[in-house]
């Protein structure tokens, strides 16, 4: 019974004057009145646990403040982000544009990892525009996909000279294609000069990175 009361909750009843009275006075029967007590308190500490949903979604474990604020490097090395950061961004989509940029590009790595690619993640800095080269596990020579993440703000849209720029990476890599992952999305040029010039270029905008958060999230 002592330990169904949390001393830090005030909303709590303390049970130990109640049993206490109840001996010294014989009201009821023990066994009745401990076991009236145990169902009061467990009811009350289930009404007092209700969060918003945000709150019940994220169960702790890592900061959240991670996932904003700095770059998290989970700790499993076959993970480039930690589950629960994939988790709280399914349920909270209008987060992904405000996440760090260089959890973006590790978001990015991990959909790529779990389609049984190789994957390289690059350093952040000083990369050369790209962020991360994927590589058909049997043929490690040449990168078969080079990314660059673009973590924008839905109204900032990637613009058409990022796009020509990518392109010329792409070739130098000798990769097979290129991908620019954004949280907002290209402009209608970027798209426009892609087609007529035939580049070896896709995108990934704001809706397909919810699509790949989803296809990532373990309920």
């Amino acid at each position: 019974m002592k330990d169904a009361h949390d001393p830090e909750n005030s909303k709590l009843i303390n049970p130990t004057p109640i049993v206490e009275k109840i001996i010294d006075e014989q009201i009821a029967p023990m066994e009745v009145v401990l076991n009236a007590l145990e169902n009061i308190l467990h009811n009350q500490k289930m009404s007092n646990s209700i969060k918003p949903v945000e709150e019940i979604l994220w169960d702790g474990g890592v900061d959240l403040n991670n996932l904003f604020q700095r770059e998290h490097i989970p700790l499993s090395e076959n993970q480039f982000i930690d589950q629960k950061l994939i988790n709280y961004l399914s349920a909270n989509p209008n987060k992904l544009e405000f996440m760090h940029w260089r959890n973006f590009e590790r978001l990015t790595a991990e959909f790529f990892n779990r389609q049984n690619y190789s994957v390289e993640l690059g350093p952040g800095t000083n990369d050369g525009g790209v962020d991360v080269r994927v590589y058909d596990k049997k043929d490690k020579n040449k990168p078969y996909i080079i990314i660059q993440c673009k973590r924008h703000k839905e109204s900032n849209s990637v613009k058409i000279e990022t796009v020509k720029s990518f392109f010329t990476d792409v070739d130098f890599e000798g990769a097979k294609k290129g991908l620019i992952a954004t949280t907002s999305s290209i402009v209608p040029g970027g798209k426009k000069v892609v087609a007529i010039r035939k580049y070896p270029l896709e995108f990934a905008e704001n809706e397909e990175i919810k699509s790949w958060v989803d296809k990532m999230t373990k309920r």
